[in-house]
């Protein structure tokens, strides 16, 4: 099977490639164009987790606790804001 070519033309330059290629490259200058640049894309820096009911440094928040994963939510961490939390007790209300 011969390969389909396509030759585009701007003034006097012309380039000549297969159409295939022209699709990728176009798909590529949408999605470019459209999702953000991945250089603002900020890193994940580690920390050790605080205990429950501690400050979460970066997180803006308080550790809620682990929370299993449960049909499609991922496996995750609840991160409480802190104006939110109150004046509560953490951990195992009772046992300690």
């Amino acid at each position: 099977m011969k390969t389909e070519m396509i030759t585009l033309k701007h003034g006097d330059a012309s380039i000549k490639m297969p159409a295939s290629s022209l699709a990728k490259l176009a798909m590529a200058s949408v999605f470019a164009q459209v999702l953000p640049p991945a250089a603002n894309v900020q890193p994940v820096a580690h920390c050790a987790t605080p205990e429950i009911g501690e400050p979460w440094p970066g997180q803006g928040g308080i550790n809620g606790g682990f929370v299993q994963a449960r049909g499609d939510v991922p496996a995750h961490y609840l991160i409480i804001a802190a104006n939110d939390a109150g004046d509560h007790e953490w951990g195992g209300r009772g046992l300690r």
